[in-house]
């Protein structure tokens, strides 16, 4: 059938009306997508501390510790962000910002259920002046902050594991009286200089309220080497105040009776890593290992140790007293998420297990480890689907 010019006209205009309808109707439905992706992009990139030049930067690593913490911490505001590390020579270091200040407020904004820190910073750039509201053991401070620019800011940061300060304690298994942490104390170490003992329960290091581990890391890791860490204790039936200077882990290393000898070498086409031998001939070696050589080790001792060896571990430090039969260990992780420490024996027995929840940055522990005997160990660290190895070759 033949159309008239007003028929083609009008099959023209649903034709165009059609195609407009279309177009429209796949950019509604693009834009919420887009949207998505860009809030998601925006939110990553203030997880990992990047985002464009012109955010707001201090300097801290942060953590979350959750509203039954701050409540027992006495916090009033249960919604804040903990600082775990401040970075030398930024913004929040200039502003007096330190370890385990809990921030709970910026300017006008108060941090909520549905207002984290991170929300709230997104508010400002590079350049803005602001002041914090900071939680600081058991008073209020407010400090006025000028934020940076995070590649103006940016620095190369050495400082190994041997220079940071060292009290030379450990965790007991006793259960505590008063809510701190209980004590093994480390022959010649600051704790055993400045009169702590086994079984004492630390309450506050410098005046911050210690609950957990992770509260006395933070806590001793803020403390300037040979500057007085001030300690208030239980012990019995008692309460007790000890302040002394902190030494490094390297001078609690050289004033070991035992001396050891740090080093690097090839023995038996073998590359390890870290190289302690006494003057009684004791060893501890490590060394790192590839996805073959834990197969391997997995086929010969007919052990279950994760193979994937792409967690991303930094860092790592052992150390040993073979008189006190204690193993230092220490590492970074980068990245965040579920962590757990193993370290598993020839036989296929998990000597240590360590879960850490979610978990992210500098990892420190002593063991009693070496009471276990000369064997070959393995040190498996997981986080999320990943993980690394290592070997631990002890000789004694």
């Amino acid at each position: 059938m033949a159309l008239s010019f007003d028929d083609e006209d009008n099959l023209k205009t649903m034709k165009t009306a059609t195609t407009l309808q279309l177009i429209l109707t796949l950019c509604l439905l693009t834009l919420p997508s887009l949207n998505a992706q860009g809030t998601q992009y925006r939110l990553s990139n203030r997880y990992e501390a990047m985002g464009p030049d012109n955010d707001a930067y201090m300097g801290v690593y942060l953590n979350s510790i959750g509203p039954e913490k701050a409540r027992a911490l006495g916090f009033e505001n249960l919604y804040g962000s903990y600082i775990r590390k401040v970075i030398a020579g930024t913004p929040a270091d200039r502003a007096g910002l330190r370890a385990l200040d809990y921030i709970y407020g910026v300017d006008a904004y108060r941090t909520g259920a549905e207002q984290s820190l991170s929300d709230i910073l997104d508010r400002y750039n590079a350049g803005d002046r602001a002041k914090l509201y900071v939680q600081r053991g058991t008073g209020r401070v407010r400090l006025d902050i000028i934020f940076g620019n995070r590649n103006e800011e940016r620095r190369s940061i050495s400082v190994t594991p041997c220079q940071d300060p060292f009290l030379g304690v450990m965790k007991m298994s006793k259960a505590p009286q008063k809510d701190g942490i209980v004590i093994q104390v480390v022959r010649g170490s600051t704790a055993d200089e400045m009169g702590l003992e086994n079984g004492d329960e630390i309450l506050r290091i410098n005046g911050y309220k210690i609950l957990d581990w992770t509260d006395l890391t933070y806590a001793i890791n803020d403390t300037e080497v040979g500057s007085d860490i001030e300690i208030v204790a239980w012990r019995g039936r008692g309460r007790i105040e000890r302040s002394h200077p902190i030494q490094s882990r390297c001078a609690y290393e050289e004033n070991k009776v035992t001396a050891t000898v740090r080093t690097t070498e090839k023995q038996e086409n073998k590359y390890f890593d870290t190289y302690i031998k006494d003057r009684n001939g004791r060893k501890l070696l490590s060394q790192s290992m590839d996805r073959n050589d834990v197969q391997q080790a997995n086929r010969q001792y007919g052990l279950g140790l994760k193979t994937d060896q792409s967690l991303p571990v930094s860092n790592f430090y052992f150390g040993a007293d073979f008189d006190q039969k204690v193993l230092e260990l220490s590492f970074e992780l980068p990245g965040s998420g579920p962590t757990r420490v193993k370290v598993f024996n020839t036989r296929g027995r998990a000597v240590y297990d360590f879960d850490l929840g979610s978990f992210s940055g500098t990892f420190r522990d002593r063991t009693n480890l070496l009471k276990n005997g000369s064997d070959d160990y393995f040190l498996e660290v997981t986080q999320g689907g990943k993980s690394q190895v290592r070997k631990i070759e002890i000789r004694q």
